[in-house]
């Protein structure tokens, strides 16, 4: 067997499958909160993804389905954190984002829209991943092919 072949029973399906930041058990898009909380300036922070049922306990989060953050709409819906977009700057005259805390919002939206990152991440604080990384470039950890072998370097 290839290890092409055997590299894909280690890895989840790209983008149908989370872990849940409060248990760490998996979850799909239909059981799944994103979460997050909001500053007094109203900039959102400390996104999570948890289980829209049994995880999600602490009332101080803002939940939405996990599901209208993905996909096209989704990716739509989490670049408008960031910014109005050209369109309402030109009718508002002002910028604005909606995060305080960019690194971790970034984290989130990979989660989300980057395949095989949810599982890869997992792996980071790895010793390995980190040695093989150390150099490079800062997009090179991110391509889902790179993904992918960090999940097997870490599975094996």
């Amino acid at each position: 067997m290839c290890s092409h072949q055997s590299l894909e029973v280690f890895v989840d399906q790209p983008l149908k499958k989370w872990y849940c930041d409060n248990c760490g058990n998996r979850l799909n898009a239909e059981e799944g909160y994103a979460v997050w909380k909001t500053d007094d300036d109203h900039k959102a922070h400390s996104f999570r993804i948890i289980h829209n049922s049994k995880c999600d306990t602490d009332k101080s989060f803002s939940y939405v389905a996990l599901s209208k953050f993905l996909g096209e709409n989704g990716l739509s819906y989490l670049l408008s954190k960031l910014s109005l977009g050209k369109l309402k700057l030109l009718i508002n005259k002002e910028t604005f984002t909606q995060i305080s805390k960019f690194d971790e919002f970034v984290d989130f939206f990979r989660r989300l829209q980057t395949p095989y990152y949810e599982e890869a991440r997992l792996h980071f604080q790895s010793e390995t991943t980190q040695e093989k990384h150390y150099d490079s470039d800062e997009c090179l950890p991110y391509f889902p092919e790179q993904l992918k072998k960090i999940i097997q370097q870490n599975e094996n």
